[in-house]
């Protein structure tokens, strides 16, 4: 597995590393991106280049919408990936 070094340890705050996205695609990425690999299109880095983001879920905040693909992700929840 790959590891980030700033990847936070398992279930604590998501630090926006993005290996998640990184190393698959979710189901909602599924839908959005038929047919795509990892790294997911939807993971994108911010202008500082100091966190990465899913463009899905901007949209989603962005349009005023409430947080469903954030909420059913676990995105902000925990670090979802296991430790290296």
């Amino acid at each position: 597995m790959i590891c980030l070094p700033n990847k936070p340890k398992f279930a604590s705050p998501c630090n926006g590393c993005g290996l998640c996205c990184a190393k698959e695609i979710c189901e909602v990425g599924a839908i959005a991106f038929p047919g795509a690999q990892a790294p997911c299109p939807a993971l994108k880095i911010n202008s500082e280049r100091t966190q990465t983001y899913c463009e899905l879920v901007a949209i989603e905040i962005f349009a005023g919408l409430e947080p469903i693909i954030q909420n059913g992700l676990g995105i902000g929840a925990g670090c979802t990936m296991n430790d290296c």
